[in-house]
C-alpha cells in the first residue's frame, strides 16, 4: 500500500509540474526588451571577450561572358582563405545574377576542409560527381585558385578528394597535381 501511495504522490507531483512552466508559452515570436538580453548578446564585442568582430571584403572571381571576373563578398577579418572559398562555393547573390554573371563551381560541391600550409591550399572535397566535375573544368578550377590567391595562398592550390590529391587541368588542357594562379591568367577579363 505504501508503495502505491508513494506512485500516486509522483504521478500527481509529475502532473502538477509538468502543468506549469516558468518560460510563458507563445506560437508567435515575443520581443524581448534590450534590458533584458542576457550575457552582453547585443553588444559589439563578442560576449566573454574584450574582442569586436570586424569585417572586411574579399575578392572571389566568378564568370561573366566566358571570363573571370572579380565579385566581392564579405567576411571576417582578417581574410582567411577557407572562408573566402566556402563563399564563392555559397553561389551567386541577386547583384550577380542582375549583372551577368555565373558560376562553374558544381551545385552540390561539399568542401570538406581547406588547408593552408607554407602559402599552399589545399582544397578537400567530399567524393561525388560534383567534386570530379569541379577538377575537370578550368573555369571553376580558375576561380578557386584565383580566389584564393586573392585571400593569400600565394603558392598555389592542392585539390584532393576524401583526402586523396587529385589533378586538376588547366586552361591548357594539362593536369597538374598543383595548380598556380599565373596558369588562369588568360581566363581574366
Amino acid at each position: 500500500m505504501r508503495k502505491l501511495r508513494i506512485t500516486v504522490g509522483l504521478m500527481l507531483g509529475a502532473f502538477l509540474l509538468s502543468s506549469c512552466s516558468l518560460i510563458p508559452q507563445s506560437k508567435d515570436p515575443v520581443a524581448v526588451p534590450k534590458n533584458q538580453v542576457p550575457f552582453g548578446l547585443l553588444g559589439k564585442n563578442i560576449p566573454g571577450t574584450n574582442t569586436s568582430v570586424q569585417f572586411t571584403q574579399a575578392p572571389i572571381y566568378l564568370i561573366r561572358s566566358g571570363k573571370l571576373v572579380v565579385a566581392r563578398r564579405i567576411v571576417i577579418a582578417p581574410i582567411q582563405v577557407a572562408d573566402v572559398i566556402n563563399q564563392l562555393v555559397l553561389g551567386l547573390t541577386e547583384q550577380d545574377i542582375a549583372s551577368g554573371k555565373t558560376s562553374a563551381i558544381p551545385r552540390g560541391l561539399k568542401i570538406l576542409q581547406v588547408s593552408v600550409l607554407n602559402g599552399v591550399t589545399r582544397v578537400n572535397l567530399a567524393s561525388s560527381i560534383a567534386a570530379f566535375s569541379l577538377i575537370e573544368q578550368p573555369l571553376s578550377v580558375g576561380q578557386i585558385v584565383l580566389t584564393a590567391n586573392a585571400a593569400g595562398a600565394k603558392n598555389g592550390v592542392v585539390f584532393a578528394i576524401e583526402g586523396v590529391t587529385q589533378d586538376a587541368i588547366t586552361p591548357s588542357g594539362k593536369t597538374v597535381a598543383k595548380s598556380f594562379a599565373y596558369e588562369f591568367s588568360g581566363l581574366l577579363n
